[in-house]
């Protein structure tokens, strides 16, 4: 199983969206981005400080103002938020900041329509 590796990455959307920002946006080779991806996906698995994450993964680039530093930054945390994390039983923190699905009432067949007609809902909406 490919998983099981060590080495494994999942590429997903979020993988490649990030990766294409950091070809498109930076004079670095397609492997360098792969391994500067691998090495922060790791630090986030191994639930090290975000801040101390982004600070590690922003000592590759010579940046020259604050301005890139937030524009890096901000890239780095909408991917972290979509890295599935072993602390968090392997979910992203963006599914389980998602709003959970709220149990509606189930309608009788012999309660009152929900359209308002006033009918029953099996003589109105109910019908099949």
């Amino acid at each position: 199983m490919a998983a099981a590796r060590a080495d494994f990455q999942d590429k997903t959307k979020a993988y490649k969206k990030f990766h294409s920002f950091l070809i498109n946006n930076f004079d670095i080779d397609v492997n360098v981005a792969e391994d500067l991806i691998f090495s922060l996906e790791a630090d986030i698995k191994n639930d090290e400080k975000i801040s101390d994450a982004i600070s590690d993964f922003l000592s590759n680039f010579q940046l020259s103002n604050v301005d890139e530093s937030n524009f890096i930054g901000s890239e780095v945390i909408k991917f972290a938020n979509n890295i599935r994390q072993w602390t968090i039983k392997g979910y992203t923190p963006m599914e389980l900041s998602q709003p959970t699905a709220v149990n509606k009432k189930k309608i009788g067949r012999n309660d009152p329509c929900p359209c308002g007609s006033g009918k029953k809902y099996k003589k109105c909406c109910g019908r099949g």
